[in-house]
């Protein structure tokens, strides 16, 4: 069948080895949330398959299930070879509402909370050569009061602006296969203004083991320099009098290995 979605999602990331992991996943409803205390991966057949990357309540998934759906589970498989396994393997979900486990071959990947929100997850040392098992165990409870829901109705009808709602993997699965060590981002610059401040920028993927500094300009002037942590959130302190009336600010992250002085 044609793989739903087939277009790389965000093309300025786009690398040579990639693959789109959209298509029939096995499925099933997990309405205990207890998929991952049942090692559910282990099951021989799911009673259901699914069209990623619709959710489940959508048509186009094949199941059009619009009540509400506390957790659901998927599974699917993937094949590597030993060419492949000699750089890194990235998992790239483009979003799962609401919170999502990730195991592959029945080992714990990563997890993430958040619906509206991408992620990737480093799956190199659970992957082997040959077939392995991708396992998605996803958790979504918009009436709770205790997560984001946007315009997700918390009725079981759609009422005024709200609409019937989006459980588990509703975004592009990638797997980007890193072969080249070149491939790697080697800095970021990223520009804002006076107004813009405070803003969160989005990081991409850089190898593990690596230590980033974040060094701010002034116009083309540095005037300080803060240490940061991969996965860490981490606050700057700058005072406004630095900033000039209407000029253009940079940060300029520099990816540093551990182990080296040098900018990878």
């Amino acid at each position: 069948m044609n793989i739903p979605r087939a277009e790389h999602p965000n093309p300025q990331w786009e690398r040579k080895n990639w693959r789109n992991l959209n298509g029939l996943w096995e499925f099933e409803w997990d309405y205990g949330c207890s998929a991952v205390q049942r090692r559910l991966w282990e099951k021989k057949t799911f009673a259901h398959t699914i069209l990623v990357p619709f959710c489940s309540e959508s048509k186009l998934s094949g199941l059009a299930h619009t009540d509400f759906i506390p957790g659901v589970a998927y599974r699917r498989t993937f094949s590597l070879s030993e060419q492949e396994l000699s750089g890194r393997v990235l998992l790239h979900f483009g979003a799962v509402d609401y919170e999502a486990w990730v195991y592959v071959n029945g080992q714990p990947a990563g997890t993430h909370k958040g619906g509206y929100t991408s992620f990737s997850l480093d799956v190199t040392p659970y992957v082997t050569a040959g077939e392995n098992t991708l396992f998605v165990a996803a958790r979504d409870d918009v009436r709770s009061g205790l997560q984001p829901k946007g315009k997700q109705a918390d009725q079981y009808y759609s009422s005024g602006c709200d609409y019937t709602r989006t459980t588990g993997i509703w975004q592009t699965v990638i797997s980007p296969l890193i072969l080249d060590p070149s491939s790697f981002q080697r800095s970021i610059c990223l520009c804002f203004r006076p107004s813009a401040i405070p803003f969160y920028p989005r990081i991409p993927c850089i190898r593990l083991g690596t230590e980033l500094s974040a060094v701010f300009f002034c116009s083309s002037t540095p005037f300080c320099v803060f240490p940061m942590k991969p996965g860490k959130q981490t606050a700057f302190s700058i005072s406004r009098p630095v900033f000039q009336k209407n000029a253009l600010k940079y940060l300029f992250l520099p990816f540093r290995n551990r182990n080296s002085s040098n900018t990878i």
